[in-house]
């Protein structure tokens, strides 16, 4: 028979490898590139933000070769937290971007 202590580190160590999956790191991404699409289209005047958006984008896209290859699952546990936790950050920055939009026309609705 299993002990409590034995049985919520299992469900503690599940939690945290589905977290950490390949395909949570690429939705992730995903959602991060849909939103640089998006706040490309809103702040389009603004040539200095388009440059930053095309460096994510392109961010985005070498973390998608990386999680494509065999090494990724190797990576300590620590690491892949660490990601997560800068593609969060870099997503709620994305969205508060997108929050702060200078209005489309000057006319008054």
């Amino acid at each position: 028979m299993m002990g409590i202590k034995k049985i919520f580190r299992l469900l503690k160590k599940n939690n945290s490898e589905t977290e950490l999956t390949r395909e949570q790191f690429k939705k992730l991404t995903n959602e991060i590139r849909s939103l640089t699409e998006l706040i490309g289209k809103i702040w389009i005047a603004n040539n200095e933000f388009q440059t930053k958006l095309k460096r994510i984008q392109e961010e985005m896209d070498h973390l998608d070769k990386i999680l494509e290859k065999r090494y990724f699952s190797y990576l300590p546990e620590k690491k892949k937290k660490e990601l997560k936790r800068t593609l969060i950050i870099s997503k709620q920055e994305l969205i508060r971007c997108i929050q702060e939009a200078p209005c489309p026309t000057e006319r008054k609705q």
